[in-house]
C-alpha cells in the first residue's frame, strides 16, 4: 500500500468526535491569540494612566502595544524550526507560556516589566500561529479541512477579541478601579489558555509527520488506527535526499 493510499483513510474519514476535539483544542489557543493581542489596545489608556503616562502617542505606548507582536514574530520563527522535530512535542508549551504570562501581567510593577512580559507572551502566540494550523490541517479530513480551519481560526480569533472588549465593558460597568480593571482584563487571557493545556498534551502526533519526517511508519499506522479505526500497512517513508541515487557521471 502506498503512502497516499495509507493516508486516504484519514482524508476520506467522516467528520467525527476526534475532529471536533481538534477544532476545540486548536481553536481555544487561537481564541487566546485574539484575546491577548486585542486586549492591550482596549485597556491601553488605563495602563498608561495607571503608570502616570499621559501621552498616548509616545514611545512607551508604542512599545507596549507592539511588544507582543514582536514576540509573536520571534516565536513563529523559533517554533517553526522546532516544529520540524515534532508537532506534539511542543504543543501545549505555547498555551502554557501564554497562560503564565497572562497572569504575570496583573502583577507588573511598572511599564518596563509589562512590556517584557508581553514580549514573552507574544512568543507563545507566535508558537501557536505555526503549530495549530499545521496540526489542524494534518489531522483534518479532506471534505471538512477548509471548514475546520475556518472555524478554528477565522471565527475564534475575532471571538477572543470580542470577549476582551466585553469583559472590559463589564468591569467598567461594575465600577472597578482603572488600575484593577486593566490588570483583570489582561490576566483573564489565562483562563482559556490553561483550559486547553491538557487537551493539547493529549492530542496525538500527526500521522503525516511520523511517516514523512520522523521516519516512523509504525507509529503513523497507530495514529491512523486511533483516528479512523482502520488498520493500514505502514506507509513508505519519504526517501532522504542522501539516499537517492546520484545521476551517472559524465566523462
Amino acid at each position: 500500500m502506498t503512502m497516499a493510499t495509507s493516508f486516504s483513510s484519514l482524508d476520506e474519514e467522516r467528520f467525527k468526535s476526534f475532529h471536533w476535539r481538534a477544532i476545540v483544542t486548536t481553536g481555544l489557543g487561537v481564541f487566546c491569540d485574539g484575546y491577548d493581542l486585542s486586549s492591550i489596545g482596549i485597556v491601553l489608556p488605563l495602563v498608561l494612566g495607571s503608570f502616570g503616562i499621559a501621552k498616548m502617542g509616545g514611545l512607551e505606548a508604542a512599545m507596549l502595544a507592539a511588544s507582543a507582536l514582536v514576540g509573536a514574530a520571534v516565536g513563529a520563527l523559533i517554533f517553526g524550526l522546532l516544529g520540524q522535530n515534532g508537532r506534539k512535542r511542543f504543543y501545549g508549551l505555547d498555551v502554557l507560556l501564554m497562560g503564565v504570562m497572562a497572569v504575570a501581567q496583573a502583577f507588573a510593577p511598572d511599564l518596563t516589566w509589562l512590556i517584557a512580559i508581553r514580549f514573552v507572551l507574544g512568543i507563545g502566540i507566535g508558537a501557536d500561529y505555526v503549530l495549530s494550523p499545521t496540526i489542524m490541517a494534518e489531522h483534518a479530513n479532506r471534505a471538512d479541512r477548509g471548514r475546520s480551519i475556518g472555524v478554528g481560526f477565522a471565527v475564534m480569533w475575532p471571538l477572543g477579541a470580542f470577549v476582551a472588549g466585553l469583559l472590559n465593558l463589564l468591569l467598567a460597568g461594575l465600577g472597578v478601579s482603572h488600575d484593577l480593571q486593566w490588570r483583570l482584563v489582561l490576566a483573564a487571557g489565562a483562563i482559556p489558555a490553561f483550559s486547553v493545556l491538557y487537551l493539547r498534551r493529549a492530542m496525538p502526533e500527526t500521522a503525516r509527520y511520523l511517516a514523512r519526517l520522523a521516519a516512523d511508519p509504525g507509529a503513523a499506522v497507530d495514529v491512523i488506527r486511533q483516528i479512523s479505526g482502520q488498520t493500514v500497512r505502514a506507509p513508505r517513508p519519504t526517501a532522504a535526499p542522501s539516499a537517492r541515487s546520484s545521476p551517472p557521471m559524465r566523462g
